[in-house]
């Protein structure tokens, strides 16, 4: 699931579904983008095209542990399992 406010309706939510999560990280103007597609409610109407926002993807739930020690699994999988 995916949650998105635009600018123009900053108080609006826009729930859809995720269809595509691009595989490498792209960079802008110095700033680190992953571009992400997805389908969005729009029954009112309100979304226009080239509005500008931003998303929260779900991922689910995560424990407070899980998150402290990902960097340090990812950098092990990396340096010795690679």
């Amino acid at each position: 699931p995916v949650v998105v406010k635009v600018e123009s309706y900053p108080r609006h939510p826009f729930n859809g579904k995720v269809d595509f999560i691009a595989p490498a990280v792209e960079v802008r103007d110095k700033i680190k983008v992953v571009r992400v597609v997805a389908t969005l409610d729009n029954q009112e109407g309100l979304l226009r095209r080239d509005m500008t926002g931003y998303g929260e993807v779900e991922c689910g739930n995560k424990s407070l542990l899980d998150l402290a020690t990902r960097r340090i699994l990812r950098w092990v999988r990396v340096r010795f399992l690679i």
